[in-house]
């Protein structure tokens, strides 16, 4: 375990400072998120117990649907891009399911209405989690360009099974204060994903004015599943 996910792991909750670099600038604080669910979901598809929330198959009730037929998430309040700010989303994920199919297990989503958000975090077919990003033109599937600098991130954590084995999840989020940011995945306090989000230059592209957290389960296809989220909360630190 490298001395970051250590800290991560032991520290961050506690109330005690670390930052990436090693250096602690100030005191990681809760934030309440204000979690609601996204779009409606199909009666029963989404429970809450406190901070944990199971997730079930749902048809996606989101008007602009697109490709993607079966949706059940929640989403937090909105980030400003114009701070520079660190969050970190944490919780410890449990999926049953009889097919091994790709679906959305978080986001950091800007309201775009096409094309995949700043992040994606996919959990493959191949029971390997694997980020996606793109930049918009905000006019339809086929203005679409992705972010090859967040796709090309190579998984370095563990094969995850579909059997309700817990994992323990955390998202590492640096925003730089200029509608930009650099994620970093942990499962198991081991470092599984790094990647960077820069803002488009091109200005035919859409601008993020404002980030949002999703977290659940987003899929193409209806198959069936239950994901239970245990103890999600989210932090944040002024770097």
């Amino acid at each position: 375990m490298t001395r970051f996910a250590a800290l991560v792991s032991a520290l961050v909750f506690a109330g005690i400072t670390f930052s990436s670099g090693a250096v602690a600038q100030s005191k990681w604080r809760n934030v309440n998120m204000g979690w609601k669910i996204s779009c409606g979901v199909d009666a029963g598809a989404i429970r809450r117990k406190g901070r944990t929330y199971t997730f079930s198959t749902s048809n996606n009730l989101c008007e602009s649907r697109g490709t993607f037929t079966q949706r059940a998430e929640i989403y937090g309040s909105d980030i400003k891009v114009n701070q520079p700010m660190n969050y970190l989303f944490s919780t410890t994920i449990q999926f049953k399911a009889p097919v091994n199919k790709d679906f959305t297990l978080f986001q950091i989503h800007d309201g775009r209405l096409s094309c995949a958000p700043p992040l994606k975090l996919d959990w493959r077919a191949n029971n390997r989690m694997l980020f996606y990003s793109a930049y918009s033109l905000d006019k339809g599937v086929h203005d679409c360009v992705e972010n090859r600098q967040m796709i090309s991130a190579k998984y370095t954590g563990p094969h995850l099974k579909r059997d309700g084995t817990a994992y323990e999840l955390k998202v590492l989020l640096e925003l730089d204060g200029a509608a930009g940011f650099r994620a970093t995945v942990f499962v198991d306090n081991v470092k599984a994903l790094s990647g960077q989000y820069e803002p488009p230059t091109d200005p035919r592209f859409f601008k993020s004015s404002k980030f949002y957290m999703k977290h659940g389960s987003y899929s193409r296809d209806v198959w069936r599943y239950q994901l239970t989220s245990t103890d999600i909360r989210v932090a944040r630190q002024k770097p």
